[in-house]
């Protein structure tokens, strides 16, 4: 990655970091769907995690190997009417970085009812088949990553967007989903 963009929230005593984050992490994903660039990926520089909490800070860097691709994205236009609450520096180019690190989307495992029958339409079995085959399957306890809550466009369900941060020593060339989050690694400064 050689080119990003920076999202610092403004956040003040009406509007709780949460909710901008829930607001601009929205947009942030339609402007990735909209793109269709698998290339570009998001990094928190802020990000802290320890075993029982942790928070996404309050910046946000959107990152991609051309400032073209930063420039198709165009944020301005998908973060306009959110110009009050947040400062969108121009793009930018990486400075020279060691470290690397990969954000990815945490999905806690859930109980065996709902394992079952994900698993049994995936296979096209039935939810009883799919349960003997889970035999004694115990979930593991849920990992507390920070999250933005999200609204999902399809089925207007709200749900936990958990996302983790793993270091690593090189850089590793991948996929990101439509969250900006996954295969690949972004800068870490």
């Amino acid at each position: 990655m050689k080119y990003y963009q920076e999202i610092t929230l403004i956040a003040d005593e009406e509007i709780t970091p949460y909710f901008l984050w829930s607001r601009v992490y929205a947009q942030i994903h339609i402007a990735l769907v909209d793109n269709k660039n698998p290339q570009i990926g998001v990094g928190f520089p802020q990000y802290h995690f320890n075993k029982k909490r942790g928070t996404l800070g309050l910046k946000l860097r959107v990152f991609a190997q051309t400032e073209q691709e930063l420039s198709e994205l165009n944020l301005v236009k998908w973060l306009e009417r959110l110009s009050d609450y947040l400062h969108l520096k121009s793009i930018q180019a990486v400075p020279v970085c060691h470290r690397h690190a990969i954000f990815y989307r945490y999905h806690p495992d859930s109980s065996k009812e709902n394992l079952a029958r994900r698993y049994a339409k995936k296979h096209a079995l039935s939810y009883n088949e799919a349960v003997a085959r889970l035999g004694d399957y115990t979930s593991d306890p849920i990992i507390n990553y920070p999250f933005v809550m999200l609204k999902s466009q399809t089925t207007g369900v709200d749900f936990c967007l958990r996302i983790a941060k793993k270091m690593v020593d090189d850089a590793v060339i991948g996929e990101f989903g439509s969250y900006g989050l996954g295969g690949g690694s972004v800068p870490d400064f």
